[in-house]
């Protein structure tokens, strides 16, 4: 039995069917959301590698603290004499691998680092540093100034970079509400994000009460109230208060055992608060470089009912007073705070300031509290 193929030539048509206008915008908009959703968990990656960063930065300034400790047998102080001395955060520069710029002032003597190192613009301009800086020119001083900004270690990479911009540290007239600033002096030098705790009794809104101290009367008084980690120091000469004394000759007044309620149970520095339109031109943004009464916020800040822990950065306070002493971070719902052991402690707006933060400033009063 024969079969005969029929030949038959298949042919295959090729059909095209171009997208509608619906599923092109569906497309469209998966690709939409997908880089959305990228973008977020980028941002996030990010801003939780600079919150471990700014916590890094708090715990090498723990080290320096204990390094200080450890060197001088004693607590760094919050300053060192009255206004225009230098402050806690020049005093530990050698402790934090910073010693070229302390050793530059300590040069003049025993402990040069107590001379009057204010700064300042002469027409609310141009800038002008102390003379009793260790250099021949005004521009030499102004750069040793700028040089200080530099420090990475002292600003959060959430909210800045270093820079050798100086802050104005500008007063305002309008301390209790939020109009805008009337300037009403000027302080330069270099900023900085971080602020250690303070605490006095006898009138907790006042945080510049250290650095009014002129003579051992004021002292003897008004220190006793003064129940921060970090106090005033001890100066050995008796003629310190006088104009022409030796401002020279001090010493750590306190040692690991004024944190009576235990270093883990205490707070020694965190992040101070400031609103974006406030960095380099308010007091809220204040120099640290050297311990002025009226820019102490540059320094230390505190907890009380009218300066909480601040909710947030994007916007101020309903209350806005006193906005130059809050702590308060550019961290989402968090700041960081660094404790006498060592260890840095991310911790919610929400916190309650009075009941749980101001124990954990507050040296000896006996309270153990256990954060949320």
């Amino acid at each position: 039995m024969t079969f005969t193929p029929h030949n038959k030539t298949l042919r295959f048509q090729k059909s095209s069917r171009a997208f509608s206008l619906v599923e092109l915008l569906v497309v469209i908009a998966v690709i939409s959301v997908l880089i959305g959703l990228t973008l977020t968990a980028v941002q996030a990656a990010r801003e939780a590698a600079r919150r471990m960063q700014c916590a890094n930065h708090l715990r090498q300034i723990g080290l320096g603290v204990h390094g200080f400790n450890t060197t001088r047998s004693g607590l760094p102080p919050a300053n060192i004499a009255a206004s225009q001395r230098v402050s806690f955060w020049f005093l530990i520069l050698p402790y934090i691998e910073q010693s070229a710029p302390y050793d530059v002032l300590a040069s003049g003597g025993v402990e040069g680092v107590a001379t009057n190192v204010e700064s300042y613009p002469w027409d609310r301009e141009t800038p002008h540093v102390s003379d009793h800086l260790p250099f021949v020119t005004e521009a030499d001083r102004i750069k040793y100034v700028q040089d200080l900004g530099l420090i990475p270690i002292y600003y959060c990479p959430t909210r800045r970079p270093a820079a050798s911009q100086m802050t104005n540290s500008a007063r305002s007239t309008k301390v209790g509400d939020c109009e805008p600033l009337e300037h009403t002096g000027w302080y330069y030098g270099p900023a900085s994000d971080y602020a250690i705790p303070e605490y006095w009794e006898q009138d907790p809104t006042r945080l510049d009460i250290g650095f009014k101290f002129k003579d051992n009367e004021t002292v003897a008084n008004d220190l006793p109230g003064d129940r921060s980690p970090f106090r005033f120091c001890l100066h050995q000469s008796r003629d310190w208060d006088q104009p022409d004394g030796n401002r020279q000759s001090w010493g750590p007044r306190d040692t690991m055992a004024w944190w009576a309620d235990g270093s883990t149970n205490q707070i020694i520095a965190g992040e101070k608060y400031m609103h974006v339109d406030d960095l380099y031109a308010a007091d809220t943004d204040a120099t640290w470089f050297y311990a002025h009464f009226e820019i102490a916020g540059g320094v230390v800040r505190g907890f009380h009912h009218t300066f909480p822990l601040a909710a947030s950065w994007m916007v101020k306070p309903e209350h806005c007073g006193q906005l130059h002493k809050r702590f308060g971070a550019w961290h989402p719902g968090t700041c960081n705070f660094l404790f006498g052991d060592g260890s840095v402690r991310s911790i919610s707006n929400n916190t309650d300031s009075e009941k749980i933060l101001l124990p954990l400033v507050i040296v000896n009063d006996g309270e153990v509290i256990s954060l949320p």
